[in-house]
């Protein structure tokens, strides 16, 4: 619903849209769904690993396999899984959540998330209806990407978030090395 609603902005005509999709959810699957909702499958960029479907100019690839690179070559991650959002953060990456209904990645759990993250996380909580949550969210996107491109300082903080609440590379194995010397110290 969002990408239908920024479709109607001639920006978002240039822009590589890139989902990472998980291995059980087909490709017939998101057809049959995008397909009731007036979306196109661009048969001829469609490959094995690759599903391409346009709304109105708006192309976007369902790629099975590739999260990582994906990640990697993003700009703004939008995002409804936690770990996703974290990686992101670690990259020095803007992350959009979008609050979801299942078991997983409720509301609560979104919540709690940012305040762990930081202020690099953006999210609409405040909304009376799905229109108003698209469209609100459809903006924060709009406002995220022109500080992107307009204000230097924006990124730059983007990693002072990252090196605060991720840590610097190798961090996760400094953490490793200092409790194995703990667990030494005490003889356990």
């Amino acid at each position: 619903d969002i990408l239908e609603n920024l479709s109607k902005y001639r920006y978002f005509q240039k822009v590589e849209f890139n989902f990472a999709i998980v291995n059980n959810f087909s490709p017939q699957r998101i057809i049959k769904i995008l397909s009731s909702k007036n979306w196109e499958l661009e048969q001829t960029k469609t490959n094995k690993d690759n599903l391409v479907m346009r709304y109105n100019s708006n192309i976007v690839n369902f790629r099975w396999n590739s999260f990582p690179e994906i990640l990697c070559k993003s700009n703004l991650v939008i995002s409804m899984a936690g770990t996703a959002a974290e990686q992101a953060v670690g990259l020095n990456k803007p992350v959009i959540q979008i609050e979801g209904y299942g078991p997983q990645f409720t509301k609560s759990f979104a919540e709690a998330q940012r305040r762990l993250l930081g202020e690099y996380v953006f999210c609409i909580t405040k909304y009376k209806s799905k229109k108003e949550k698209v469209e609100k969210t459809s903006n924060l996107i709009i406002k995220i990407i022109y500080l992107i491109q307009l204000n230097k300082k924006f990124l730059i903080s983007c990693k002072k978030n990252s090196l605060q609440r991720i840590g610097e590379i190798e961090s996760t194995q400094r953490i490793i090395n200092d409790i194995k010397n703990k667990i030494k110290e005490k003889g356990v």
